[in-house]
């Protein structure tokens, strides 16, 4: 992790909220609210990121004292595993985002060589990609279908908005 990187997103995301306070209004207001709320979730994993480091190093400092030191082990090995997790999840936020992630897109599926059963694998992979698309909240629409007898498709089309 680049501590400079990171303290330059904060920065940003602190000036966005002052010009946002400050604006009047107009056109320039769209933008900033924009970027302003694509650098939140960015911001706040940074922050818990922070927050877990500090408590590690508080921690630490527990461990040259007798008493404490077996207990002081245990909440270690806990906030590392937490810390790791949390890294993890700051480097996904960081990833630059496709223009792609937002767009529809249309699923065809067509049974192969197999006959029965693969109308029936085809229908059941066209079934998981309904609930997935269901799970996620996303528009799902059957365009074209040919069913068979035992609940399989020989070709399905749909559309996921």
């Amino acid at each position: 992790m680049n501590p400079e990187a990171l303290d330059k997103i904060k920065q940003r995301f602190n000036a966005l909220g002052d010009e946002l306070t400050r604006h009047e209004g107009g056109d320039g207001i769209v933008d900033l609210a924009k970027e302003y709320s694509k650098l939140k979730p960015i911001v706040d994993r940074i922050e818990s990121y922070e927050r877990l480091a500090k408590e590690i190093e508080e921690t630490e400092s527990l461990l040259e004292d007798a008493e404490l030191k077996s207990l002081a082990e245990q909440e270690l090995l806990i906030l590392r595993q937490r810390l790791a997790k949390e890294e993890t999840a700051l480097n996904l936020e960081l990833l630059p985002k496709d223009d792609g992630d937002q767009r529809s897109l249309i699923i065809e599926i067509r049974a192969g060589t197999g006959g029965e059963e693969a109308a029936l694998f085809a229908g059941d992979l066209f079934g998981l990609y309904e609930r997935y698309a269901a799970l996620r909240g996303w528009k799902f629409e059957i365009l074209n279908s040919s069913p068979t007898g035992l609940g399989g498709f020989r070709e399905v089309t749909a559309a996921v908005n």
